[in-house]
């Protein structure tokens, strides 16, 4: 509805129920706005820090994975060669043997092998219980050492067979000092490694260096948020992934779009986290389902929790800026009303909610190409 300035002019001036009317609205808005701008000014500081942060990690992190990989390198030269200086107590077959299964044991670890926490404690029994039979001192203290090399009873009786107990117990001692090195060397790989992926997540996940408008990968932007949020799935929420294969690209804002996933991940945690927390004894499963499809020419995602749900008095109220179910200091009920204007007013698109207890499902539907602004 347009009105001419001068009627409206005249409106306020003979209507003062109206004007009081329409200058709260006015003032309302204006509120809101600068709320707006605060929340983007916010982002806009946090994305320039991301930039920073993730420039100066990616540097230290690549560096220690080249370090961790060296290091492991010239460990393993260093241990053949104090072998070759112990060739009176350690005839060349079984140097060989035991070089053989210290690589066979290393090889075994790098691989990152997960044994049950009760078969891993059988076998460290059983391997005792064969070592303190041959007189070996601390056998409870090597016995965790070997089966994480994967190294087993039988493996270890070739060699005792052609050695004495004095030189068997040297041998075990040597192989087990090497095997806690190669461990340590992991760790410090994995870790630089699980660094690098992060800082690869965050630089993907905030499109940094690229253009706002572009051509993007949905499922790609899901699995960098699903990266971000490591840290509280990993406790016990299980990520359902149901991706249709062949998903289009769509021409969209990325890092807007992984702020909306952001935000609807965030709160099916949250309320997943309730759940358990409220009712501790429940055998429920806490569950994420993220879900991808094409109809004509839009793409359909589908976040979704098996979480308590949200009451069906509140549902049309969920996207009102400030409105929010979380307790103080926890939610500034923001998230849902941005999402809602990303999807809604940048691009053009839909987002929809369903929910009753144990199934709350956000779909959102976005065009493929040229429909955004």
């Amino acid at each position: 509805m347009e009105i001419d300035p001068d009627k409206f002019k005249q409106i306020l001036a003979e209507c003062s129920q109206g004007a009081a009317v329409i200058l709260s609205a006015m003032a309302a808005r204006a509120q809101e706005v600068e709320t707006q701008l605060r929340q983007q000014e916010k982002l806009a500081a946090l994305g320039k820090l991301s930039a920073g942060l993730a420039h100066e990690l990616n540097n230290p992190a690549a560096a220690g994975r080249r370090a961790a990989q060296e290091l492991r390198e010239a460990i393993a030269r260093v241990q053949s060669r104090l072998l070759k200086l112990c060739e009176e107590q350690f005839p060349p077959e079984q140097q060989r043997s035991l070089i053989t299964l210290q690589q066979a044991a290393i090889t075994y670890m790098a691989a990152c092998h997960r044994l049950d926490p009760l078969e891993q404690s059988d076998r460290e029994d059983t391997l005792t219980d064969w070592l303190e039979q041959r007189d070996i001192p601390n056998a409870w203290k090597l016995s965790p050492v070997l089966v994480a090399g994967g190294i087993e009873p039988e493996k270890l009786a070739a060699i005792a067979a052609h050695v004495d107990p004095e030189t068997f117990a040297e041998a075990l001692d040597w192989l087990s000092e090497t095997l806690t090195l190669a461990g340590l060397v992991n760790e410090v790989e994995h870790s630089t490694t699980r660094i690098s992926q992060l800082v690869k997540a965050i630089k993907s996940y905030s499109y940094m260096d690229q253009a706002p408008l572009q051509e993007i990968d949905i499922h790609e932007g899901l699995e960098n948020t699903l990266t971000i949020f490591n840290h509280k799935l990993k406790y016990g929420i299980t990520v359902h992934r149901d991706y249709a294969p062949n998903l289009p690209r769509i021409h969209a804002y990325g890092s807007e779009l992984n702020q909306v996933w952001t935000n609807l991940i965030d709160n099916a945690i949250y309320a997943l986290k309730k759940a358990r927390d409220d009712q501790p004894d429940s055998h429920l499963s806490p569950s994420i389902w993220l879900r991808t499809d094409q109809a004509a020419d839009e793409i359909i995602v589908e976040i979704a929790d098996n979480g308590p749900g949200i009451p069906s008095e509140i549902q049309t109220r969920i996207f009102e800026p400030f409105f929010t179910t979380k307790g103080v200091g926890e939610g500034s009920g923001l998230g849902l009303d941005i999402a809602r204007r990303i999807i809604v007013q940048r691009h053009h698109g839909d987002i929809r909610i369903t929910s009753k207890p144990g199934n709350t499902c956000f779909q959102i539907r976005l065009p493929i190409a040229g429909q955004s602004k």
